[in-house]
């Protein structure tokens, strides 16, 4: 075939329609593998070089250290602000012994599940599905951060999969909703609401009908048992009792920095109001969007109502939770799509209009927070995002250089932030000056929150009272200690993490307390 000047022409002019067939298309192609494998390889990186902080090494330390009984006290008081599953799920990677990474690499599991599904079956425009999964919470917030929130996007992202067939096949429909629930609060408004439309559309279908009686039963247990766990919180907990005042900026805030993460804390002049005014731009078309099919209305009002009751009575919240408002409307256009029009009403174009305004919207969101991304990605391959690993690190070098630990050294740690450090740490004691025991830090109580504000020299007097001789005891603070006029010790840092990008305030300054007239430590040569 002889290729000429105009058939040149006119396959370059064809490319722009031929590339926006292909950025719109809603079909999964094979090339949408290799995108998979990209975002996997980059979560993987972010994996491998974050320090996870305190709230990620709760779940590992509760299952590693807490006896059955305690366990289980622990998941069914919302002991720790969470529902029980993702406790449940890396309980055998702890109890067959596998490092901390495990539970990242765990993470990654779920997030490459959830990226599957998206991929694959999310109605959605190619471009939107690939910004969506490059974006700040599916790539850093959810993936790289190890929660129990990237277990329950795989498990929405199953249900939304699943739900053209939800009548079709109601016992697996109503597990996977069962297993949401018990995912993480930030979901159990999304649970309550798909527990209430099933229930709904299939009022006239119960009669003689097993599975659906079976599968109804089921969500509605778990729904009355994720409320009743959550409802109060144990008499000794902190929290207990705290109650924050309605305000307007927790019902503004957390949509700005759902849509927009980063550029409501811009110092740009104007910024901040120009990503609020477009983040509720989005916020309110999304219903408009769904005006004409009720179901979907439901679930998403259902969804976003417990959120915003947390963020105004019950914690401020940060974006891995302002994030489930932008799942929770993603995922109400989901399952929109299996709606059909409703029966006897004109076709209409403004629904479609409005749905693919606040897509088109979405995308425009996702491409300039890629600049953040990008940021953050660059912050933990160049800095620790908390000090956790440098400083147990430093513990190891120690007793693999000196052996303190076997000859009978303890850490000290009068702060409840000690605990990111300790699944690095197996078997290593740590001791409480405040409770006066090798605490429980993982047992969140108001003796052991009350210990973060004591002074740091005062829980060194309080361990001296405890012991008597302190030369064996390697303090752990968030702080350096002040230096005090003490007739027996002088008190040597011997390590200092460095400040993280993250979690600043997990920062740790170890000291030895070495006898007066006693020669430097051996820990304290090799500091120097």
């Amino acid at each position: 075939m002889q290729i000429t000047f105009k058939s040149s022409l006119e396959l370059v002019l064809s490319l722009p329609k031929k590339v926006m067939g292909w950025l719109l298309d809603e079909k999964f192609r094979r090339t949408d593998l290799l995108v998979l494998a990209v975002y996997g390889v980059i979560v993987s990186f972010g994996i491998w070089h974050h320090e996870p902080w305190g709230d990620e090494a709760y779940p590992w330390i509760i299952a590693r250290d807490a006896d059955w009984r305690t366990f289980l006290e622990i998941l069914f008081t919302n002991r720790d602000r969470h529902p029980g599953l993702f406790y449940l799920v890396i309980l055998p990677w702890v109890k067959l012994g596998f490092p901390y990474i495990a539970q990242g690499i765990l993470n990654l599991l779920f997030a490459l599940g959830a990226a599957f599904l998206w991929l694959k079956r999310a109605p959605f425009p190619r471009v939107f599905r690939y910004l969506f999964l490059f974006s700040f919470y599916m790539l850093y917030e959810y993936a790289v951060i190890t929660r129990n929130y990237m277990m329950s996007l795989l498990i929405l992202f199953a249900i939304a999969a699943l739900y053209p067939k939800r009548t079709e096949r109601p016992m697996v429909y109503a597990i996977l909703v069962a297993l949401l629930l018990h995912a993480d609060f930030m979901c159990l408004g999304l649970g309550l609401g798909l527990t209430a439309v099933f229930a709904w559309e299939h009022r006239n279908k119960f009669a003689g009908n097993r599975p659906l009686i079976i599968s109804m039963t089921l969500m509605t247990f778990s729904a009355l048992l994720v409320l009743w766990i959550a409802h109060a919180l144990p008499l000794d907990h902190p929290a207990r009792g705290r109650h924050l005042a309605f305000s307007v900026s927790q019902c503004l805030v957390p949509v700005s920095k759902a849509f927009l993460p980063f550029f409501n804390d811009s110092q740009t002049p104007g910024l901040p109001r120009v990503a609020m005014l477009a983040s509720f731009t989005a916020f309110f078309l999304s219903w408009i969007a769904l005006l004409r099919k009720p179901a979907p209305l439901v679930i998403l009002g259902c969804a976003l109502a417990p959120l915003f009751y947390i963020f105004n009575f019950v914690d401020v919240g940060d974006y891995r939770h302002y994030g489930f408002i932008l799942v929770s409307i993603i995922f109400t256009f989901w399952i929109a799509a299996s709606y059909p029009a409703p029966l006897g009403t004109a076709p209409t174009v403004w629904p479609r209009r409005t749905r693919a305004a606040v897509i088109a919207l979405m995308c425009a969101f996702f491409f300039v927070g890629l600049r953040a991304v990008n940021f953050i990605y660059m912050m933990e391959y160049k800095l620790p995002f908390s000090g956790s690993r440098d400083a147990a690190d430093a513990v190891k070098l120690l007793e693999r250089r000196y052996g303190l630990l076997s000859q009978g050294f303890t850490v000290v740690a009068k702060n409840a932030n000690a605990i990111s450090l300790m699944p690095y740490l197996p078997g290593v004691k740590f001791w409480n000056p405040c409770t006066r025991s090798f605490a429980r830090y993982y047992y969140n109580n108001k003796a052991l929150a009350a210990c973060t504000e004591v002074p740091s020299y005062e829980a060194v007097l309080r361990t001296k009272a405890a012991w008597g001789d302190i030369s064996k005891a390697i303090f752990l603070f968030d702080a350096p200690l002040p230096v005090p006029e003490d007739a027996d010790y002088k008190y040597e840092n011997f390590f200092t993490s460095r400040k993280g990008f993250g979690y600043t305030y997990e920062t740790f300054y170890f000291y030895r307390a070495i006898p007066k007239g006693a020669p430097v430590s051996p820990a304290g040569q090799a500091a120097r």
